[in-house]
Formats: structure tokens, C-alpha cells, sequence
């Protein structure tokens, strides 16, 4: 019989993507309310793997990611996924800019072994977290680097994401031998 344990920390990510620059510079200080320091942060990158967005948030969109400081139990996830999903909402009220979506937040947590995103909806390749929040094991890491599964978004397979995934884990690993 296997022995319980606790869960390692991870490393909370949120992926923040927009028609709109300037609420992609918003967006950051407020993540950063909510979830304190940034460690680390991608470039901001042309969303161009799809138009699916573009109905309902307009284009050209630029997708960021923001990797924090403080380590998180990964049963926070649910909780995180709502707490983004009021702040999407707010966003919306608050800047009405004609669009019916302004900005979509993607929260997740990476540890050394994979990178694990938040997802209101259901699919075979996800678990149920709890609170109508599903986990999807998006990138997996193996063989020293990150690798996509069949379901992986097509953004998630550029080689520009996954340097920054690398950048982060590394981080990551430095956080829990308490170098970083």
C-alpha cells in the first residue's frame, strides 16, 4: 500500500490573452493583487493558432504568461479558475469596450512532471477537480523537455511557449530547493 503524503507546492501560471494591449498591462497588476509577484513572464505572443476567439473578442489578440512567486497547493486550482472567471466578468463590466469578451484568463499550475490547466468544461482527457473546474495535464515534461499530448492546444506547441515553460520550470525548480 502506497503511503499519503502531501503534495509538493506548484507553480501558479495564468495565461492572459486580448484584443486590447492595454488591458493586458491591467490585467498583470491586478493578477498581481490577487496573487502577488510575478517570477517570471512571457513576451507577449501573436495569438494565431485559431480564430475561435475572434468572434466574440475581436483581433489581432496577443497572449502573456505570468508565473508566480508564491507557490500554491494544487488543490487551489478550482478556486483560482472561479476567482479568474469573476475577474474576466469585471473586466467586461468595467470596460464595455464592444466586444462581448475582453479578456480570457487561463489559469494553471506547472510542476517538474507537467503543466496542468483549468478548464470549465468537461472532456475525456479530463479529471474533475471539484466546483465545476476540470485539470487537464496540457504539456508533460520527458526526456529533459516539454512534450504536447494528442490534445494539447495548437498554441501550446509552439517552440516559443514551451522555451518559456522551460524558463519557468527551472525557476519552479530552484523555488523548492529554495534558491529562488
Amino acid at each position: 500500500m502506497g503511503v499519503i503524503g502531501p503534495h509538493d507546492p506548484v507553480m501558479l501560471i495564468i495565461a492572459v490573452f486580448s484584443a486590447f494591449p492595454e488591458t493586458l498591462a491591467a490585467m498583470q497588476h491586478i493578477l498581481i493583487n490577487e496573487y502577488g509577484p510575478i517570477l517570471c513572464e512571457s513576451p507577449r505572443f501573436a495569438f494565431t493558432e485559431t480564430d475561435y476567439y475572434e468572434s466574440s473578442m475581436g483581433g489581432p489578440l496577443e497572449k502573456q504568461f505570468f508565473a508566480f512567486n508564491q507557490l500554491i497547493t494544487p488543490d487551489r486550482l478550482p478556486s483560482i479558475k472561479q476567482q479568474t472567471n469573476d475577474l474576466e466578468k469585471r473586466c467586461q463590466r468595467e470596460q464595455g469596450v464592444g466586444v462581448e469578451r475582453v479578456v480570457n484568463l487561463d489559469p494553471g499550475y506547472l510542476c517538474l512532471g507537467k503543466w496542468v490547466l483549468a478548464s470549465t468544461k468537461d472532456h475525456a482527457h479530463r479529471i474533475y477537480l471539484g466546483d465545476g473546474i476540470y485539470g487537464e495535464i496540457t504539456l508533460k515534461y520527458q526526456a529533459g523537455q516539454f512534450q504536447t499530448l494528442p490534445w494539447t492546444y495548437p498554441d501550446y506547441c509552439r517552440s516559443d511557449f514551451q522555451f518559456f515553460f522551460m524558463q519557468a520550470r527551472e525557476h519552479y525548480r530552484r523555488c523548492l530547493r529554495g534558491e529562488d
